[in-house]
């Protein structure tokens, strides 16, 4: 966010660092925090199902690369 953006409650705020990126545990997040999080990583993103994330491709604490393909499947 930038300065003076207002955020709402329990909206998810992603920091990007110079550090690798770890994929981070994305099981109950709704499709619109897993797209804004895909389009900020520049991943290729594959969604099965509707609903909120019950499995992901990407393990948590995995190195994300740019162009990486995350599978989501919801429920």
């Amino acid at each position: 966010p930038f300065k003076g953006d207002l955020i709402l409650t329990n909206e998810k705020v992603f920091l990007l660092t110079n550090d690798e990126i770890k994929m981070p545990n994305i099981i109950g997040w709704s499709l619109r925090d897993v797209n804004k999080l895909a389009y900020i990583l520049n991943l290729n993103l594959k969604v099965e199902g509707s609903g909120y994330v019950k499995k992901q491709s990407i393990k948590e604490g995995e190195i994300v690369n740019s162009s990486d393909e995350l599978i989501v499947i919801l429920d």
